[in-house]
Parts: structure tokens; C-alpha cells; sequence
């Protein structure tokens, strides 16, 4: 290499190393919001920026048309909708509500957005209206009302109707003007017009004597005497933007003879250029929209100085040609170029890798003993050197300086990070525990220069546990906790300025098996240490400084999530702990005090919550994976009421409002990183983030005052829109309306929140919510009125609601002249008919005396025949007064059976008939109403006693109210029923007989214990003798059960129950025969040949229904085989069905009628084989035999059949229990089952658990 390619590289080597040692100075990023073609926008040069009175945001482009945003929506409008051109300079609204849009092409007017014209939505004014020029620059409505317009010819007034002249629309003007290109208009408050144009500022004041112009250029001060823009502020100060800067006219030298300007043309070391726009902030503060990479100018009258606003901040872009202050105090900034960008204020300033961060995941943030930030994170750490500029004139701007291996900072990534009692720095890090002593110099000796700093570091050479710290605290006594990663705690003091590290001696499980995230030492002294797993408290010797008791905390103790990230402890001594599943509040020292629990059901954003930290208003601000919330502490224990510690909750909650801060407001960190917070000198509150290092200022933090714009945009009926501006009555059919509604906050468009109610169908407000459309459907006739209120993200409401008020009227079958019509019509048929009735009523009334003399005759004839039937009936007749109780009347048939004379019955009353009974009695008992006859015993007037039954009714007699009454001698049927009921007790005694001699013959149920003893019968017959029997015996080893259901029930069962019985006597004791499919074979035979004996007519059946199994105990098996019968097996929650063959034993039909041979062989002997099948078994097996009693019994609310698969649902739901317990679910839940209905058959049910 020459000498000359060797000094070319030792330069560049020096010139890089130069830069590289090189601090980073840059400015912070601010809460900007940027929009562009992408979201929306009809172009990205935005020359102008309006609000209208709805709220919505108009902009105007350079060839994109006219743009208008209503926080959720961009919509554009160009010529293809009627604008004049797509080249939009100016807008304004008037106090009418008007919106002007100025264009190259001449003057549009907005119709708005309830226009019936189609796709033209604007009025159009150009040179053929009498315009100046097609060019309009500006517009603007002055004091009087009058629509004025700068053109490229002079002004242009639109006149009214009153003073319109035929063939044009306005009034046209250069007089006066300094140059006819009109580029700015401004009325001040004295009524002065200030006009702008290309070659100076014109001053016309109308009311002034005299000279009425006055002009000003460069030689008055102006900074240039092309006039672009012009405001008056709130002071009455008059500002004009130029081609080469800013000019301010104070408000006491404006009516000076000899007016000097102050202008501005140097900000921050840049010339400034062409000012296009003036706008004044909430503040008073005057902001500039500036051209030529400038940007936004904040001109702060306070301090009296300028600062600039660019992309460094975050600012679209630098080139900014329109401004505009929102009804919130928001800025939208128009650039040429990049779009709009909205500004929501210096509440949360950024810093990131364009600020000289090293990366943007930041572990821990700390504030030095000289007000220095330190950052680190897993770029290694960086110091950020306070200084502040006066021509920022708040805030700071900071040097970044990154300190990395190369400067004897060991390692690139920093946990967290601690400050001693002494100021001292501590850093956890990757490579060990890192300490820096302080005060650090900031600079090198040359005053510029990042200087070399001393870090200590420890390892675990020097007595760390590991190298991989992730939590340091200074407690009160002098001592440090550290926290490693995946476990371990350790305490290490500071002995002769060296630090000396204790072994790790705590028991706690927690502590050394899970990472230590959080340590804490409260009010009395005592360690806490959040870990992966709950808390760890270490309860202090005041004296000697050991450790008396270790208490480990986790959600069984109440806490609501066992991953505990944060502690934190408020002035009353309680603790709060970030948890991954929500906030925990704990006084440790309060009896009986338990703890509160907060998640995201309370208000929360999220539960997973990594970093606690209160700031100087004694607010908790809480740090989550999604954003901070915000509680203020003060105003919710004021409010709160009891806490519940059995509900662990309160009874009646306090005020728990969280604020939220997520990236839509401006927090664009959004997660945060566990204990990557610090609050600073100033108060201001820092915090790490994966998205960088966030600063709060929280004089910058104003709640928003300003409710939402709200207004109702549209209502549908059954889905299709309608015109509610000229619609106010709907049809009755047209009853399912849809009302639209938005409420417009730029602020934060996604946290306004609506409550809404529907006078006339319900009066209360719905709760908010963040909906913004509400159906009603079938809404009856009538008036109602629709109301709607919006709040901010804020919670400010609105205090008029948005109302629409309409009438659904009633069809005209129910309007009130149809109702008229009815009533009249109906009156007039009725008159009519009653006419006609009259007429036909004077008619059959002359019929009617016909026919009644002829009836009476008849009833004359009725009588006498009434007379002989009443006196040869059968039954006594009696007739006595219903009040006197005297008898009236009487038949023969009373003379003959009673013995007394008609004249001695007229004597008597009824309970004369009653000698043995008290009179009084008998008096209520037939004055008391009833229908159904009664039985009496009465006696003759020989003193014979008969037994009587009486139907009595009321009836008239010789004009008096009575009572007629049958009387039926029911003696003789009497003492038959008697003879009847003997003879059923005679039967039901035999029957119970026959129940005894059945049960002596059959074994006890109980008894199968004894054979097999974890097995029950559930057997419940349906009359006193059964069809249904079980049959059990033990032989050789092996067990036997059947469960048999019998043809017949009753007597005729029970008999069928004795010759199967006796039959497995034989077959089974006698025989020997153990084979299921055998004994079956065998029975069959038996009862062929059984029923056969005596049957001479060949019509004789009867069978039975067998299931029957062998248990075989020492081979693990069963042999089952059914007639009829299945047997089931429940094998760990499986069930096996095992359904045997199909037909019963015994005489019973086939399908033609005729004795069924299915199981005789070719010999008609009887001794078909009827198969079996041989299980394998295990233990827990249950087993099942029954009869189908159980499932045919009827019951349920629908009176249906229980079924086999209720059954078996509920054997799978009980086949685990014990068999006692099985029978005991079993009989209850039939009794449940069944209620009140009757036993339909009988039923048996065996189980069995191997």
C-alpha cells in the first residue's frame, strides 16, 4: 500500500472512531398521529383544514378534491360529485352552518349530507356568476355577513338576494389593494380588514375618516411582502405569515400613524421560508406552518420564544402548508406531501433507537443524583445528560450516551436497575452485578466527549450465586436482596467499601425454585419477595437483623394470581401486588384484614400486570402487557365502602375508575417491562417498554373537558334508510326502526361511549356502551321521542342529547273518525233492529195468548198426571219448606214404608225422622248444600230402623221455596254390600296366606349376601303376591342367580313363581346341572310338561322370562344364558350387554298362534339346546340381572315408560358405589320417578360387584 492509500485510511479509521465515540443529541417523539392516502386521504398534499360545527374534519388537497373525516371514516369528494376542481385552496364555514370550499375553478358550497341531488353534492359560483377570477385563493365572513374572496383578480363579494344585480352574483373590487392577487383575509376585532396579497399587506378600515387605506411592505418590518396567511390572537395580536418568515404587529402598536412589525426569520439555526398557515392553540401559544423542511413553529408568548416541530418529534413531514386547532384542543397539520398529522399534545414523549437508544426493549430506567436517565435494557445502557435549551423553553433535551463492553460495561443486556442510599448506580445484568459510584463525570475533558466511567463488577467469582441477577434492593438496615433468574435469593452488605455476599440460606421453596421479580421491605421492617409462585415473606429481628420466620403467600391465602411481579406499599402501609392475574391489596398488620382483589372485570385493561408505581398525587400507576392504567388511590379510599372478607369483595365498591393509556392514547410503548419504571426530580414518571423509554409529564395531562359532537346520522327502517329531516310519521307496518348515531372525539374517537332511551317505549337510559346503532322492533302506535348522549374517552357527557322525535300512526281501521263511523253504523243497525223486534214481538205476543190458553189446558192434563206418578213411584217423596222445615207434602209410597197418615207427615220436619240424633244436627246437616245423595238412617213410626238414601233439590210449591226430596230404601242393598266386603276379606286373607307359604318356599333376598356378599336384590312386586322371583344357590364353587319374570301377576304369577322354583330346585340342587344354557333347557322341559297335565283342550300357556348366570370364582368367569332376559356388565365406565335368547321357556304362542317349538329338538322331547355365553371377568366388575318391571313403569312430568336407557344411564352414573348404595339410588330414584301413579308391574333388579 502507497503512503498516500495508508493516510487515507488511518484518516477514515479516525474519523470513524471520532464518530463512533461521538454523543447522540436528538429531539423526543411526541403523541402524533398521522394520516395519508392509505387510511383514507383524497391526496397527500393538504393545503387547508377545517372543523364544521359537527365536528367533522374537512381537508383540502392539491389535486385530490376535498376530504372530510369524521374520526372513524374518510370520505372524498372531487368533481366526479359536483366540486368545481380537485385543487382545493381554502375552506370555512359560515354561521350558518355552510361550508365554502375555495378551488381553482371558482367557489363551491357543501349541500350536506342529507342532499337529494344524486352524486352532485355542491352549488358551484365561477366567472360566469360574476366571480373575479376562476382562481380563489382565500374566503372568509366578515362581522356584517358578507362572503368575501381572495382572487388572482382582486376581491369578490357574494351578495344577497336583496342586493343581487341581474346577470351577477358578486361584487367585485381592486380598489385600494396593493397588489390584485389576493392570498390572505382577516377582519380584526375592531373591524379592520387586513388583506394579504403578493405585494404587500393592505389595511382598509371602512369606519375610519379620510384615507381608508394604508399599505405595508418590507420597510415597515414586514419579513417579506408576499403575504400568505394572517391571524389575530386571542391578545389582539395581528401575525402574518410571509415568503421569508413571520411578522407580529403587537396589539398597542396597531393604531400607532407609524405601525413597526416584528418579524421572525431564524428558528433553531434554520432560515425560515414561506408560512402558510397561523393557528392559536388552547394554550395562547401560536403555531406557524412552515415550508422549506422547517416544519411547525410553536411560537409560546410566555417565554416569548419559538421552537420548531418536525419528523424528529413525529411529524409527518417537514414541509407543513396548513394548520388547524380542533374544538379539543387537538392540531392537525397539513403537509405537502406526507398527509396530515394529528397532534394530541407532549403528555408522553418517546425515546427509541431514532433518539440514540441502542434498542428499544428497555429493562430498567433510573434517574441519577445529577438528574440524569439510565437506560438499559439489551443494548447494554445508555446515560441521557440533561440539558436544558431555552428555545425549547419546557422540557429537555438530553445527550444519549451508550456504554458498552469497549468502555468496561460488561455485558448487552441489563435486567434492572437500583439506586443506593448513597446515590450509588446498581445494574443486574446478564454477565453479573454491576455498581457505578456517583457523581459520574459527564463528559470528557474536552467538555464534548462520552467519558470513560469505573464500573465495578461481580461475578461469581466474587460470591454471586450466578451470574444472571434480576432484582437488587437496599433495605433500611444497609443490607442488599438480590433476586436471581429461575430462583434463589441473596443478602449481601457492604463491609469497608467491599461487597460481601452471603450463601444462599433461605428454606423457602418458592425462593429456590422459582424467579424473585419483586422485593420489598415494608413499614416495620419485613421482606417480601414476589416470585413465579406467590409471595415470600421474611419476618426481621428488629435487633438482630436474622431472619425469626419465613410465611410463604399464594392464592390459597386469597391472593388472586401466584405470579407476583410488582410490590409496592401506599402511605397507610398497605401493599399492592402486580400479579398475572390482577391487582392484590394486603395490610399485613390489620386483623382479620384480607385480601382485595382487582382484575379485569373491575376496570383493569388486562390482569397480567409487570410494574407498580405511584407518582406525586398519590396515583397507582399500573403497568400491563397492553398499556398503564391509572387509579387514583386517594379518591377510591375515600369513596370505598366495606370490604366483605368472606366475599372478598366489597359490598358496595368506591370509586375504582381506571384510566387507561394504550397506544391509541399516545402510550406507544404498550407493554411494559416488569419494574422498568422510575419517577424523576420533577415528578415526571419514566418507563421501559419493548417499544423504548416513555417519559409522563404530567402537566402536560389535561382531562378532556369537551364532550363529544353528538348527532343522529340516519334511520332504517327494516334495514332500508329513510330522510329523517323530512320524514317525522311512519305507517303502523313500518314499526322496526334502526337509529344510527356517532359522537365525534378526535381526541380518542375509539373511547366515546353511548347511553341512549326511546321516550314513549322506555324511559330509563341504556348503559353505556361503545355501540353505535340500536334496533326497536314491533313498536306499538304513538308518539315517541329517541334520545341519545355521548362521552369522551374522559367520561365528560353531553348535557343536551341528540333527539329525533316521530309518531307511528295506528292503520285507519283504528283512527278515531274510523271508530266514529263504527259506533254510528253499529247504532243505526241496532235502532233498526230493535224496529224490526218490536214489530215481531207485538205479532208472536198475539200468538203467544193463543198458545198460552191452549198450554194451560196442557198443564192442567200434566198435572194430574204428575199427581199419579208422584203418588205410585216407587220411591218417598218428600216436600218441606226450605226455611220453616215443615213438611208441605208427601207421596203414598211415604204413607206405606213410614206407617204415618199424609196429615201426621204435615205435622212433622225432617229430623223427626231422626230420633237418635240431636234436631240441631240434622238441621245444618240439610241445610248444607250438596249435590251427591246421602245415606240416612231413619225410623218408622213402628220404630223400625232403615237405612235410606236421599237426593234432595229446591223447587217451588204453592208459591214457596222448598225443597223436594227422594228418599230410596236402600236396607236390603246395604246388607248386601255387607255380605260382598266379607267375602273380599275372606279372599284377601287367603291371598296373604298364599304370600306366606310363597315367601317360607323362596329364599330371602337377604340371604344372597351370604352367597355372594357385595351384591343386593331390589324386589318390589305389584300386588301382594308376585309373577316376579329370584332364585340364587352356591354348589361346587360356583354361584348361581336367575331373575324370572313369570306370565301373569297376582295369584296366578305367584303360582307360575312356586313350579319355576321347584323346577331350579330339581334341576339345579338335585341334578347337579350348573350349565346356564342347560338349566334353562331343563326348566323348559319341566314346564311344557307341567302345564300339560290336565289340559284336555289343548289351549293351556305359561312361560317365563329367565336371565340366569353361573359365577365361577376360582376361573374368573361367568356363564350366562337368557330366555327372554339379558344380563349387563358395567366395566370401568363401559357397558357390556350380553342379550341371550330371545324367546322365554315354556307353553307360550309364535307369531301364528301356535305353541312355539323353538327350543324342542327333532324329538319334540323338549331338549333343544339353548345357548350360552362364558365372560371373562375382573374385579370392580357389576353386574346386572332384571326383569322388565322397572323399565315399564310409567312416570315423569310426561307420564312416559321409564325405558332400558334411563337404566343404563343410571347404572353408568352408579355402577362405581357400593351395591348397598346402588339399591338404595335405585329404589329412590323409582319412587321419584313413579309419584303418585300405580305400580304397573312387578319389578326385580339383581346386582352383583365382583
Amino acid at each position: 500500500m502507497n503512503l498516500i492509500g495508508k493516510i487515507i485510511l488511518r484518516s477514515a479509521l479516525a474519523l470513524l472512531i471520532v464518530a463512533m465515540a461521538r454523543v447522540l443529541c436528538s429531539g423526543q417523539s411526541y403523541d402524533f398521529i398521522n394520516y395519508s392516502i392509505e387510511d383514507g386521504l383524497g391526496q397527500s398534499q393538504v393545503t387547508d383544514i377545517v372543523q364544521d360545527h359537527m365536528g367533522v374534519i374537512w381537508m383540502a388537497s392539491n389535486g385530490g378534491g376535498l376530504t372530510c373525516y369524521d374520526g372513524q371514516t374518510f370520505t372524498v369528494f372531487t368533481t366526479d360529485n359536483g366540486l368545481a376542481d380537485n385543487v382545493v385552496n381554502k375552506i370555512f364555514e359560515d354561521d350558518n352552518n355552510q361550508l365554502w370550499i375555495c378551488t381553482a375553478k371558482g367557489i363551491s358550497r357543501w349541500l350536506g349530507p342529507s342532499h337529494k341531488g344524486g352524486s352532485n353534492h355542491f352549488v358551484n359560483f365561477t366567472e360566469d356568476d360574476g366571480l373575479a377570477d376562476n382562481q380563489v385563493w382565500t374566503g372568509m365572513q366578515d362581522q356584517a355577513g358578507r362572503l368575501m374572496f381572495g382572487t388572482n383578480d382582486g376581491l369578490s363579494i357574494l351578495l344577497t338576494s336583496e342586493d343581487q344585480v341581474p346577470g351577477t352574483r358578486f361584487k367585485n373590487s381592486k380598489l385600494g389593494l396593493s397588489h390584485n392577487i389576493v392570498r390572505s383575509l382577516l377582519q380584526d376585532s375592531e373591524g379592520v380588514f387586513w388583506y394579504g396579497t403578493e405585494n404587500g399587506l393592505t389595511r382598509h378600515d371602512p369606519s375610519a375618516t379620510g384615507e381608508v387605506y394604508s399599505y405595508y411592505s418590507t420597510k415597515d418590518g414586514l419579513a417579506d411582502a408576499f403575504i400568505w396567511s394572517s391571524l389575530e390572537d386571542s391578545e389582539g395580536n395581528l401575525w402574518f405569515g410571509t415568503g421569508l418568515g413571520i411578522s407580529r404587529l403587537k396589539k398597542g402598536d396597531i393604531g400607532n400613524v407609524e405601525q413597526k412589525f416584528e418579524s421572525k426569520i431564524w428558528v433553531d439555526d434554520i432560515k425560515l421560508n414561506i408560512i402558510y398557515d397561523i393557528e392559536e392553540d388552547a394554550k395562547g401559544n401560536i403555531w406557524f406552518a412552515a415550508w422549506a423542511n422547517v416544519g411547525a413553529i410553536e411560537y409560546v408568548p410566555k417565554f416569548n420564544a419559538y421552537r420548531r416541530m418536525s419528523k424528529e418529534n413525529g411529524l409527518a413531514d417537514n414541509n407543513v402548508v396548513s394548520i388547524l386547532k380542533d374544538n379539543e384542543g387537538n392540531l392537525w397539520m397539513g403537509t405537502y406531501g406526507q398527509g396530515v398529522s394529528k397532534f394530541r399534545g407532549r403528555r408522553f414523549e418517546n425515546y427509541t433507537r431514532d433518539q440514540g437508544l441502542p434498542d428499544n426493549f428497555i429493562g430498567g430506567i433510573k434517574e441519577d443524583v445529577n438528574h440524569n436517565i439510565w437506560i438499559g435494557g439489551n443494548g447494554g445502557i445508555s446515560r441521557m445528560v440533561r440539558n436544558k435549551n431555552p428555545e425549547r423553553i419546557c422540557g429537555y433535551n438530553y445527550i444519549v450516551q451508550q456504554f458498552s463492553p469497549a468502555d468496561g460495561f460488561p455485558s448487552k443486556q441489563v435486567n434492572s436497575m437500583a439506586e443506593d442510599r448513597s446515590g450509588n448506580l446498581w445494574f443486574c445484568t446478564e454477565n453479573g452485578l454491576v455498581t457505578l459510584k456517583m457523581p459520574a463525570p459527564l463528559f470528557a475533558s474536552d467538555g464534548k466527549s462520552k467519558p470513560r466511567l469505573s464500573f465495578q463488577v461481580y461475578t461469581v467469582q466474587q460470591g454471586l450465586l450466578t451470574n444472571r441477577p434480576i432484582t437488587l434492593y437496599e433495605d433500611s438496615r444497609g443490607g442488599f436482596w438480590l433476586g436471581y433468574k429461575g430462583g434463589m435469593v441473596q443478602r449481601m452488605t457492604i463491609e469497608g467499601g467491599k461487597a460481601v455476599f452471603q450463601k444462599n440460606i433461605y428454606k423457602s421453596e418458592l425462593l429456590n425454585s422459582f424467579t424473585t421479580y419483586a422485593i420489598h421491605e415494608d413499614q416495620r421492617g419485613d421482606m417480601w419477595f414476589g416470585t413465579g409462585a406467590g409471595i415470600v415473606k421474611l419476618l426481621i429481628n428488629d435487633s438482630t437483623g436474622a431472619i425469626d420466620q419465613e410465611v410463604n403467600i399464594t392464592t390459597r391465602d386469597g391472593l388472586v394470581h401466584d405470579d407476583v411481579r410488582a410490590i409496592v406499599e401506599d402511605t397507610e402501609g398497605n401493599l399492592w401486588f402486580g400479579t398475572g392475574g390482577g391487582l392484590s391489596i394486603f395490610n399485613p398488620y390489620q386483623p382479620g384484614k384480607r385480601f382485595e382483589n382487582y382484575t379485569s372485570e373491575d376496570g383493569l385493561v388486562s390482569d397480567r400486570i409487570c410494574l407498580l408505581q405511584f407518582d406525586n398525587e398519590n396515583k397507582l400507576w399500573i403497568g400491563t402487557n397492553v398499556g398503564l392504567d391509572v387509579l387514583d388511590v386517594a379518591k377510591y379510599k375515600a369513596t370505598k365502602q366495606k370490604y366483605d372478607p368472606i366475599e372478598h369483595k366489597h359490598v358496595l365498591s368506591g370509586d375504582l375508575q381506571f384510566r387507561h393509556f394504550g397506544y391509541a392514547e399516545g402510550f406507544v410503548g404498550n407493554e411494559v417491562n416488569t419494574g422498568a419504571s422510575c419517577k424523576d426530580a420533577d415528578g415526571s414518571l419514566w418507563f421501559g417498554s419493548i417499544a423504548g423509554a416513555i417519559k409522563y409529564n404530567s402537566e402536560e395531562d389535561a382531562l378532556n373537558a369537551v364532550p363529544p359532537i353528538i348527532q343522529i346520522v340516519g334511520v332504517d327502517i327494516h334495514s332500508d334508510p329513510v330522510d329523517i329531516s323530512a320524514l317525522s310519521e311512519f305507517k303502523y307496518d313500518e314499526s322496526h326502526l334502526t337509529f344510527k348515531f356517532m359522537g365525534i372525539s378526535h381526541r380518542l374517537q375509539e373511547g366515546v361511549k353511548y347511553k341512549h332511551r326511546l321516550q314513549g317505549y322506555s324511559y330509563e337510559w341504556s348503559d353505556p356502551s361503545t355501540t353505535t346503532t340500536i334496533n326497536y322492533t314491533n313498536l306499538s302506535v304513538g308518539a315517541y321521542k329517541f334520545e341519545v348522549l355521548a362521552a369522551n374517552a374522559d367520561g365528560v357527557w353531553n348535557k343536551v342529547s341528540a333527539s329525533y322525535s316521530f309518531t307511528i300512526v295506528p292503520p285507519f281501521w283504528k283512527s278515531i273518525w274510523f271508530y266514529i263511523l263504527v259506533i254510528a253504523g253499529f247504532m243505526a243497525i241496532v235502532y233498526s233492529i230493535v224496529k224490526i223486534r218490536l214489530r215481531a214481538l207485538e205479532q208472536t205476543a198475539r200468538a203467544l195468548t193463543t198458545q198460552v190458553e191452549i198450554k194451560t189446558a196442557k198443564l192442567q192434563a200434566s198435572e194430574q198426571q204428575y199427581r199419579k206418578l208422584f203418588d205410585t213411584t216407587g220411591d218417598c217423596i218428600f216436600i218441606y219448606d226450605q226455611h220453616t222445615h215443615e213438611f208441605l207434602d208427601c207421596n203414598d209410597t211415604v204413607v206405606r214404608v213410614y206407617g204415618y197418615s199424609k196429615e201426621e207427615i204435615k205435622t212433622m220436619k225432617p229430623y223427626d225422622l231422626h230420633p237418635d240424633e240431636d234436631p240441631e244436627d240434622v238441621r245444618k246437616l240439610i241445610d248444607s248444600k250438596q249435590d251427591a245423595p246421602r245415606i240416612y238412617e231413619h225410623v218408622t213410626k213402628s220404630g223400625k230402623k232403615i237405612y235410606v238414601e236421599v237426593q234432595s233439590s229446591t223447587v217451588r210449591f204453592d208459591q214457596k221455596e222448598a225443597v223436594l226430596s227422594i228418599v230410596r230404601d236402600i236396607t236390603k242393598r246395604r246388607e248386601d254390600a255387607q255380605k260382598i266386603e266379607s267375602i273380599n276379606k275372606q279372599l284377601t286373607g287367603s291371598i296373604r296366606y298364599s304370600k306366606r307359604i310363597l315367601d317360607a318356599v323362596l329364599r330371602s333376598k337377604s340371604e344372597i349376601t351370604q352367597v355372594h356378599p357385595d351384591s343386593f336384590i331390589l324386589f318390589k312386586p305389584k300386588d301382594i303376591v308376585s309373577g316376579d322371583f329370584y332364585w340364587f344357590h352356591k354348589i361346587d364353587g360356583k354361584t348361581i342367580v336367575a331373575a324370572i319374570d313369570c306370565t301373569g301377576h297376582g295369584v296366578a304369577g305367584a303360582f307360575m313363581s312356586l313350579i319355576g322354583n321347584e323346577i331350579l330346585d330339581d334341576v339345579v340342587k338335585k341334578k347337579k346341572i350348573v350349565n346356564p344354557g342347560k338349566i334353562l333347557s331343563a326348566m323348559h322341559k319341566a314346564v311344557v310338561t307341567t302345564l300339560k297335565k290336565g289340559d284336555t283342550n289343548g289351549d293351556a300357556i305359561g312361560g317365563m322370562d329367565v336371565a340366569l348366570c353361573c359365577l365361577d370364582y376360582e376361573k374368573n368367569t361367568l356363564e350366562f344364558a337368557g330366555a327372554g332376559r339379558s344380563l349387563t356388565i358395567w366395566r370401568d365406565g363401559v357397558e357390556m350387554v350380553y342379550s341371550g335368547n330371545k324367546f322365554p321357556v315354556g307353553l307360550v304362542f309364535d307369531k301364528d298362534g301356535k305353541y312355539s317349538n323353538v327350543y324342542m329338538n327333532e324329538k319334540k322331547t323338549a331338549q333343544g339346546v339353548i345357548k350360552s355365553e362364558k365372560i371373562d371377568v375382573k374385579k370392580g366388575d357389576s353386574i346386572y340381572l332384571f326383569t322388565d318391571g322397572y323399565c315399564d313403569q310409567f312416570g315423569g312430568e310426561s307420564g312416559e315408560k321409564f325405558m332400558g336407557e334411563r337404566l343404563s344411564s343410571l347404572l353408568a352414573t352408579i355402577s362405581a358405589e357400593d351395591m348397598n348404595k346402588q339399591e338404595a339410588i335405585l329404589e329412590s330414584t323409582m319412587a321419584k320417578w313413579q309419584g303418585d301413579r300405580s305400580q304397573v308391574d312387578d319389578m326385580l333388579v339383581i346386582g352383583m360387584k365382583i
